[in-house]
């Protein structure tokens, strides 16, 4: 059964949902509490409303620049819970759309604030109170339709080939069938998403390439942000008849194949605390041979297995309880193993009084149970519908065993080179073109181009690690190993280009930046499962916290002044030897990274061919 588009999940009746619906709300209030006094800070240092201090401005620009953090975090995890099948695809959705915030953001600046003569030091103090101000009053807003959803509470696809219900599940399902059903599949969902985000990629870039030739006037360039708006309202269509928006319960049939397993489980249950009996009395003999060897091993298993539920089938539930019944074995089975052990002690002390009266074991009978249908508890219940949005093919890896595994660290290693490569490129954009020969501030063209590139390449990397791993069984790790080799070539060509090329490198740049946002996260849940994907993520971003800021910043930086030291230079370098010596690090990394990814991918082959069988995809 595929997952329902859930983008806004509403609350279920179960307890179990209701709590993580809590928690989810919980991590949208204290990133907006980071997000506010962050920004607000910031504004109130720049509109002089306080004196602050050199500490004070750095607390709140970590406060505020680490809030997109937790959005970034509590979407993703939420998603992917969501969408386990589809990991690839939701991931690079949401990447996609972050990498394109910093151009949408850029727009709504410069056509509302930079516009109509304003100063840079007015339009940027009302652009802090713009960010301070709205962004939390979206968050709240959209919090409150952020759940998580177990695959039970799911809207049946309308794509999937349906399967025949019980007789009761369908009159059920027809007397609570309502106009809020789906009729939309999660793929043209997920289509109508990315062809949004390539749509709006393409027009962020014709809009900058135009601005940057042509100058825009603000009539103009408000016109183009209304444009930019008008398309983003179209996100609204993604969750239209969906399903219900304020209050959802299971779907009758899975609810009704649920109580079946569990029924049968019950059952089978009884029939061995019998078989048990009749052995004690029989010396392992005649009466209780009714009782055969393959019925006796399935009642060690578990009361719901990995294929029960809602896409397991009726037919092999009931064997245990039709032999049950033929044996005339029926005993009520509440709670399980509790039960079992009771019925067991009533019925030995009956057997101990039959023995004083009857005085010999050879004409001892076996007593005769009174019959009585299992019977499944509500929690019970509850507990199997929440189990339901594990993926049995991923296996469920915490934080601390994660950090013993090498896989971790070689995804950390590539994460923080790649990112800090990019990084590395992007933040020094304006002293290469300069230093290249082009004119100050003549990097508005080729930071426009990263920016589609990186939106691009996020959502390629989710959606094309997902539609490969789903049809050819071809690891995500294969991907990032060729995404290592890009980001190889990306520092080769900068390193020998001149100004004409800075537009190929930049798009190639944006490309493997973007990439990587959208196959580390996937690869982290294909690796580690998803009940500790959010903390196993989170880890991951430190590296390429720490790669931004050792390659970005101290090794560019220094080797930068280095150059300039050596030419004579005060303000800018100027030569194509400049950042020369930094691509020659940074190729050196990256070609250790190459490796390192190379080894992850044989290490993770393996396992990837267990989660395509295993039907993880």
């Amino acid at each position: 059964m595929r997952p329902r588009s859930q983008l806004w999940a509403p609350a279920s009746i179960s307890a179990a949902t209701w709590r993580s619906r809590r928690a989810l709300c919980t991590i949208g209030l204290r990133s907006t509490s980071a997000s506010d006094p962050g920004y607000l800070g910031l504004f109130a240092a720049a509109s002089g409303r306080i004196d602050p201090c050199f500490a004070f401005v750095c607390i709140c620009a970590m406060v505020g620049g680490n809030s997109s953090t937790w959005f970034d975090t509590a979407s993703i995890v939420t998603n992917v819970r969501n969408f386990p099948h589809d990991r690839g695809t939701v991931v690079g959705i949401l990447k996609a759309f972050v990498g394109l915030s910093a151009s949408i953001y850029s727009s709504i600046y410069a056509a509302t604030f930079a516009s109509g003569g304003a100063s840079a030091v007015n339009a940027a103090t009302r652009f802090l109170f713009f960010i301070c101000a709205i962004s939390p009053l979206m968050t709240l807003t959209l919090t409150v339709f952020i759940n998580l959803v177990p695959e039970a509470y799911h809207e049946p696809d309308p794509a999937a080939p349906p399967t025949p219900p019980s007789q009761e599940a369908t009159t059920e399902r027809r007397s609570s069938r309502n106009s809020s059903a789906p009729s939309f599949s999660v793929q043209t969902r997920f289509t109508f998403a990315y062809c949004l985000v390539a749509l709006v990629a393409a027009y962020q870039a014709g809009t900058a390439l135009w601005a940057g030739t042509v100058h825009p006037s603000m009539h103009a360039r408000r016109a183009l942000l209304g444009g930019l708006l008008g398309l983003l309202a179209l996100l609204l269509a993604v969750p239209l008849s969906s399903g219900d928006w304020v209050h959802r319960k299971p779907r009758p049939e899975a609810l009704e194949r649920l109580k079946r397993s569990l029924l049968s489980r019950l059952a089978a249950r009884g029939a061995m605390a019998a078989a048990k009996l009749r052995r004690s009395f029989t010396g392992n003999g005649g009466s209780g041979a009714g009782i055969s060897t393959g019925t006796e091993g399935a009642l060690t298993e578990p009361l719901l297995g990995p294929g029960d539920g809602v896409s397991g089938t009726n037919g092999d539930k009931h064997q245990n309880a039709v032999a049950a019944k033929a044996n005339g074995v029926a005993v009520s089975c509440v709670g399980g193993g509790a039960a079992d052990d009771a019925a067991e002690s009533s019925t030995e002390a009956k057997a101990a009084a039959e023995d004083g009266k009857q005085g010999t074991d050879a004409t001892m009978q076996p007593p005769h149970l009174t019959p009585a249908p299992p019977v499944v508890r509500e929690g019970d219940l509850e507990a199997q519908l929440e189990a339901l949005e594990a993926v049995p093919a991923l296996s469920d890896v915490p934080l601390s065993a994660a950090m013993r595994s090498p896989i971790f660290w070689l995804l950390m290693f590539q994460f923080g080179v790649g990112l800090g490569t990019g990084l590395s490129f992007l933040n020094n954009l304006g002293s290469i073109v300069v230093a290249l020969g082009g004119q100050p501030g003549g990097q508005v063209v080729f930071v426009s181009l990263f920016s589609v590139a990186n939106a691009t390449g996020r959502l390629a990397g989710g959606v094309l690690s997902e539609l490969v791993l789903r049809r050819y069984g071809t690891p995500r790790t294969l991907l990032l190993v060729a995404i290592s080799f890009l980001t190889l070539l990306v520092v080769g060509g900068a390193a020998i280009s001149e100004l004409s090329d800075l537009y190929a490198v930049s798009v190639l740049a944006g490309l493997a930046f973007g990439a990587h946002w959208s196959l580390i996260p996937s690869i982290t849940s294909d690796m580690f499962g998803l009940t500790h994907f959010g903390s196993n993520y989170t880890a991951l971003q430190l590296g390429p916290a720490a790669g931004g800021y050792l390659l970005a910043t101290v090794l560019t930086g220094k080797l930068y002044d280095r150059a300039a030291r050596s030419h004579g230079d005060q303000l800018f370098c100027i030569g194509a030897d400049c950042y020369f010596q930094t691509w020659c690090v940074l190729g050196g990394l990256n070609l250790v990274a190459l490796l390192g990814t190379r080894e992850l991918y044989a290490q993770s082959a393996k396992r990837y061919r267990r989660i395509v069988r295993g039907g993880g995809v």
